[in-house]
């Protein structure tokens, strides 16, 4: 391994890099999960794959849907990008203001740099999934039909046994 990969700044550009590809693809899983109860795996599960279903009927053979969808990933990439560099400035003023060493916008860039990048091969990634799915559409949702009818009844023996 070169030994600039065993740096420590490579090291945390790396683990960043990661991070935010994790985050991108499943923000909406990470939100619903931690938002929903203990015995919500099941249930979180469910809602994901009621949601997806929901959505591929809502886009498929839409183009103005489609379209729509298209602009609001591409927007959500912009709107990130946007958040981050003001977070980083932020940042280079606060601790420029209580530290007596002077940080420079550029240590900060170089922070984001690694999470950009992720962020938005995440999100490439999601939409390929899901244009995936709108090729293969019946598939899809017949696939996602049948884990909907399984979780639910494995959920209502649940609720039976309690």
């Amino acid at each position: 391994m070169p030994t600039w990969m065993t740096k420590p700044e490579m090291i945390v550009t790396f683990v960043l890099f990661g991070l935010s590809v994790a985050i991108s693809l499943w923000a909406n899983e990470i939100r619903r999960f931690l938002s929903s109860k203990v015995r919500g795996m099941k249930s979180s599960r469910l809602q994901e794959y009621e949601y997806k279903l929901k959505f591929l009927e809502w886009i498929n053979g839409n183009t103005h849907n489609l379209l729509l969808w298209a602009i609001q990933n591409t927007l959500a990439v912009l709107h990130y990008t946007i958040w981050l560099t003001i977070g980083a400035c932020l940042l280079v003023i606060i601790a420029n203001a209580f530290s007596p060493a002077r940080l420079k916008v550029s240590d900060f860039v170089r922070m984001l740099v690694p999470i950009l990048p992720g962020y938005f091969i995440g999100r490439v990634i999601s939409m390929h999934h899901t244009i995936r799915q709108l090729y293969s559409y019946e598939i899809s949702t017949a696939e996602l039909r049948d884990a909907i009818a399984k979780l639910k009844a494995e959920l209502a023996s649940a609720q039976a046994d309690k």
